[in-house]
């Protein structure tokens, strides 16, 4: 599954809503936390084995992933072991681009001598995409953006399922859907409004579930510790894990000490998880790494404090920003319009639609029904217009 939406749009709470559930169903579950924190209230929740947030576990975690796909495989190639024989994992990869230039920076770090200019990580990802379902191993990556990497030809075909969170851009829609007008009439700063694919695999809006995050919640909400307890299995099959760090080795020639490289993170062990030793090795850290940890978590929550708005609350967007992904208005002939063209349907107030389709007018000769989104609020609406009429428009860049 691949989830796509910005800061604010619903889409970390659309993973927690997912993530319950499977654990609900017994599932096993890893989750690559590319944010470090957005996950933080479910390592302790039944049948969640990892919560991976600095990179070298992300790494490992990946790492263990693809060998346990590469197992199940050479277990049905040699006739020992069947699809149906094998437990569920599900793997999240949570802000996938924040992982990667993350761990694009810490490779440098790393690096073996002789080893691949790029982390070799970044290589089991599209594997797993393409050959994991077969393993059940089931992915759901969340990006902010529609990215070319995801949804760029047989990549894309292997999301079975979408979601689309937050208004896209039109060359957003393109990429998610095939389509310029499908998401781009999302109304703004809606949480939880967005585009899925449905049984028959058509785009059609819908409104996500709410999961409430537990390192989020005050002690006042009753309501939200009520649905998280309703939520949580009552039993666990997979008890948490933790994936221990390689420690840093001196050298026997020259007696210095040398820190663990890449392969050495890929390869380190993954053992039940003990809280003594989970706090000695942060007590390990020296003051200045704690306190940069503690920096960039703060600035974390002071990004996302700052963009929890209300669901009917609106905000005043720059008209650059507004039109970002269209063309300069011009005049266009109503039968030449295109679903996804942005067409001024009232001047006086200064309102757009997104067109969906412009046909004759059933009920009016000489007339034509354009169909169209508010662009603003969202809301469906047709007007019929004369043939030969002209009407202002905006097309989609590369439309």
């Amino acid at each position: 599954m691949l989830i796509i939406g910005g800061t604010g749009s619903g889409k970390t709470s659309a993973q927690h809503t997912l993530l319950t559930d499977l654990a609900l169903y017994g599932w096993r579950i890893w989750v690559l936390d590319g944010k470090r924190i957005e996950f933080a209230g479910y390592k302790n929740w039944p049948n969640v084995e990892l919560v991976a947030s600095k990179v070298g576990d992300q790494v490992r975690m990946i790492h263990a992933a693809h060998d346990l796909m590469e197992q199940r495989y050479s277990l049905i190639e040699s006739g020992q072991a069947r699809i149906a024989d094998f437990e569920p994992l599900a793997l999240f990869i949570d802000e996938y681009a924040t992982f990667k230039a993350r761990v694009v920076r810490w490779y440098k770090e790393v690096k073996p001598k002789g080893g691949p200019p790029q982390p070799p990580v970044l290589d089991l990802i599209p594997d797993l995409v393409r050959l994991a379902r077969t393993a059940k191993i089931h992915l759901c990556v969340g990006i902010q953006r529609p990215d070319a990497e995801f949804l760029g030809g047989e990549m894309r075909d292997n999301f079975g399922a979408r979601l689309s969170l937050g208004r896209l851009s039109p060359a957003g829609a393109n990429m998610m859907w095939d389509s310029f007008s499908v998401g781009v009439a999302i109304p703004r700063n809606q949480r939880g409004r967005g585009v899925a694919l449905d049984e028959q695999s058509k785009p059609v809006e819908i409104l996500t579930y709410y999961t409430p995050d537990p390192v989020k919640l005050s002690d006042e909400d009753t309501g939200g510790w009520r649905q998280l307890e309703q939520l949580k299995p009552e039993t666990s099959s997979y008890p948490r894990k933790m994936i221990l760090e390689p420690k840093a080795e001196i050298d026997p020639e020259s007696g210095a000490l040398v820190e663990p490289k890449y392969y050495e993170w890929a390869e380190s062990l993954i053992v039940p998880y003990d809280a003594g030793r989970d706090i000695r090795v942060h007590a390990e850290r020296s003051s200045a790494e704690r306190a940069s940890a503690g920096d960039e978590l703060h600035a974390e929550a002071r990004v996302n404090a700052d963009v929890d708005v209300l669901p009917d609350e609106r905000m005043d967007v720059p008209e650059a920003d507004l039109f970002a992904g269209y063309s300069e208005p011009d005049g266009k002939a109503v039968a030449d319009l295109a679903p996804g063209d942005l067409v001024l349907v009232d001047e006086s107030l200064d309102l757009w639609g997104v067109a969906e389709g412009c046909e004759l007018d059933a009920l009016e000769e000489g007339y034509m029904a354009l169909d169209y989104r508010d662009f603003e609020t969202g809301e469906p609406n047709t007007m019929s217009l004369a043939e030969g009429e002209m009407v202002t428009a905006r097309r989609p860049l590369g439309a």
